[in-house]
Formats: C-alpha cells, sequence, structure tokens
C-alpha cells in the first residue's frame, strides 16, 4: 500500500513540474556563447564577426618593435599598435586573449642583419640575469 501511494505521488509531482517548467529556454539576450575551441587570429579588427561566429579566444600579435622601438623598459607607445579600449571590448565579449610577440627591435637583436626577424639578445640568460 505505501509503495502504491508513493508511486501516486511520485507521478503527480511529475505531472505538476511538466505543468509549471517550460519544454524550452526562452531565447537569450547576451548573444551567442563564446565557444573556447574556437579561436581567431585578430578577431578584433572586425568585432561584428567576432560576435557574431562566436569564437572563444583570439591571437593579438603585439609587435615588439612598435612597443619598445628604442630602448627596454619604455612601454610609452603599447597603446598605439592596439589599444586599450580595443583588448577591453574582447574581454567585455568573454573572448580569452593570446598575445604573440613578434619583431625583435634593433636594440634587442643578437644579429641586427637578421631585421626584425633576429634571435633577441641574451636569450639563454635567466630572466633575472642583470644582462637581460
Amino acid at each position: 500500500m505505501r509503495t502504491v501511494r508513493f508511486s501516486i505521488g511520485l507521478f503527480a509531482l511529475a505531472i505538476l513540474a511538466s505543468a509549471v517548467v517550460p519544454a524550452h529556454a526562452a531565447p537569450s539576450a547576451v548573444g551567442p556563447v563564446a565557444d573556447t575551441r574556437f579561436g581567431i587570429a585578430e578577431g578584433f579588427r572586425n568585432p561584428s564577426v567576432m560576435a557574431d561566429i562566436g569564437a572563444g579566444w583570439e591571437r593579438l600579435i603585439l609587435p615588439w618593435d612598435q612597443i619598445q622601438p628604442d630602448k627596454p623598459g619604455d612601454f610609452s607607445k603599447l597603446s598605439q599598435s592596439l589599444t586599450r579600449a580595443q583588448i577591453q571590448t574582447e574581454l567585455n565579449r568573454g573572448t580569452k586573449i593570446a598575445g604573440l610577440f613578434q619583431f625583435t627591435p634593433g636594440w634587442a637583436a643578437s644579429n641586427p642583419d637578421d631585421g626584425k626577424r633576429s634571435v633577441t639578445r641574451n636569450v639563454g640568460l635567466a630572466f633575472d640575469d642583470p644582462n637581460n
């Protein structure tokens, strides 16, 4: 008898729950969910496409020769290559960012004849070495 009552109660609860809970979720006003398996290089250049495709990450090229053209420690030109607003727009959308430094400035080149593709000086030294 107890089992019958329990089964009837469980059945009634299931009927009640199906009447209260909608069969599908309402569309979200947030926009597409970013898929972290899918990324784009330099997506900030076309934000509307980046938002439409739902890419979860993007690679940003950071041109070292433009960020620090004259000397180490000088970051005054950082926002000229990529603005804070551009980065913040991507972060606000939920995009993960992977930065890639490219193009060695002349002052940091181990072989200036190789130009922007030169390996950096002192690359084999520890990060905290005074010659680095």
